[in-house]
């Protein structure tokens, strides 16, 4: 999706791309008792931003993977913390405060950081 709207984003004002991941894709963090297919999707998602900020630092964009939290959705169930609203709310505020010396970066929405 971010190739596909390069020119936009090269044309725009806000160049920022934020990938929604998980702190389960963090292998520093690896536990067991979750699926091993989405925990390596969150990785394979974490490792294509960290590649994209370095690609596209020329260009001043930046990257950022986010794990939004826990949430009360489907997947993450009644028990959760978070209304979806708020995370995201939250997501967007560090997200647009970021330095291009923070693009790479994998974020929770405290704006703390995740180790890889």
């Amino acid at each position: 999706l971010t190739q596909a709207l390069l020119p936009n984003l090269r044309s725009g004002g806000g160049k920022l791309v934020v990938n929604v991941s998980s702190e389960l894709g963090s292998i520093d963090h690896a536990t067991p008792g979750f699926s091993y297919a989405y925990n390596a999707s969150k990785a394979a998602l974490n490792m294509i931003s960290a590649r994209l900020a370095k690609d596209l630092s020329g260009d001043r964009i930046i990257v950022a993977s986010f794990c939004p939290g826990w949430n009360k959705t489907d997947m993450g169930g009644d028990q959760a913390p978070l209304d979806p609203f708020e995370s995201i709310t939250r997501l967007v505020g560090v997200a647009s405060k970021l330095t291009l010396a923070q693009s790479g970066g994998y974020y929770r929405i405290d704006g703390s950081t995740i180790p890889w």
